[in-house]
């Protein structure tokens, strides 16, 4: 009987978990700060992507429903 992809990877990932040997890693304040910077311009770039793509819903579906001016706008006449 052959064992499942689960059960194989749950005992994997158990016996990773159990031979690791400690790093003695550093992490000095510079590399906060990168991490922080990184957030922040993650979080900036998402919300400009996700602006753009409400922009073009948007426009999607007034041309749609054949709204294509805005009310507010003054009309060509």
């Amino acid at each position: 009987m052959k064992p499942s992809f689960c059960k194989m990877a749950l005992l994997s990932g158990a016996a990773l978990l159990t031979l690791t040997s400690p790093a003695y890693a550093y992490l000095d304040p510079g590399t906060g700060s990168i991490i922080l910077q990184a957030v922040v311009g993650a979080v900036a770039a998402l919300s400009v992507g996700f602006a753009a793509a409400r922009q073009q819903i948007k426009a999607f579906f007034a041309k749609l429903f054949g709204k294509d001016k805005d009310p507010n706008s003054p009309e060509d006449e």
